[in-house]
């Protein structure tokens, strides 16, 4: 089972398609391996294409994404010391939901 596979470390793509399989099964829900995959990039192509019109995306129980800008500035080489102009960069930020913040802090 893919879930027992990244119990640590990081998970890919293909690892959350196959977890995502596995649900639709559970479920009894007979779709092929190939939905799983599609419908997994569909959901990142949905995401991606909102950030980039500016949107925040809001997950429920999982958390918010939204855009941060960073200006540009003059930054040091730390190993020769020479000055650079790094550009501004908008970045992706993620702020998790109390829901997935309390389901990996459980109290004892």
């Amino acid at each position: 089972m893919a879930t027992n596979k990244i119990a640590t470390g990081r998970a890919s793509q293909d690892d959350i398609t196959s977890i995502i399989h596995e649900k639709l099964v559970e479920q009894n829900i007979n779709a092929p391996k190939t939905l799983s995959k599609t419908v997994w990039k569909a959901a990142l192509a949905t995401i991606t294409d909102l950030l980039q019109k500016g949107n925040d995306v809001e997950l429920h129980g999982i958390g918010t994404l939204s855009l941060r800008g960073r200006d540009a500035y003059i930054g040091r080489n730390p190993r020769t010391g020479t000055s650079q102009k790094v550009e501004a960069k908008i970045s992706v930020g993620f702020v998790p939901s109390s829901v997935l913040k309390k389901a990996l802090n459980p109290k004892k």
